[in-house]
C-alpha cells in the first residue's frame, strides 16, 4: 500500500522524452484486464510511440504475476523468448 501510494503520489505523467530517448532497449507489455493499468494506456502510448515495442497481454496474466508461480514461469519464459529474439537479430 505503502509503494502504491508513493507512485501515486511522484509519477503524474509519462515522461515521453525518456521513452523517445531509450524507444529501442524498451519493451512495454500491458495487461488486457489490469485494473492498475487500462487497456487505454496501452492504445495511448502505442498511438504515441507506433514503432516501439508495446504489447497487450493475450495470455490472461494478472498484474501480480510475481506471487503466482505459474504466471511467474510463464512472464520468465516469455522474457527469455524476446530476449532470445533480440540476441539472433543482432
Amino acid at each position: 500500500m505503502y509503494l502504491g501510494s508513493q507512485e501515486m503520489r511522484t509519477v503524474l505523467e509519462r515522461d515521453n522524452g525518456t521513452i523517445q530517448k531509450n524507444l529501442k532497449k524498451l519493451t512495454f507489455y500491458y495487461g488486457a484486464s489490469d485494473l492498475w493499468c487500462p487497456v487505454q494506456y496501452y492504445e495511448d502510448i502505442k498511438k504515441d510511440f507506433p514503432s516501439g515495442d508495446i504489447r497487450l497481454c493475450k495470455k490472461g496474466i494478472q498484474h501480480a504475476f510475481v506471487t503466482s508461480l505459474t504466471s511467474s514461469r510463464e512472464m520468465a519464459a516469455m522474457i527469455r523468448d524476446w530476449l532470445k529474439d533480440d540476441l539472433a537479430e543482432m
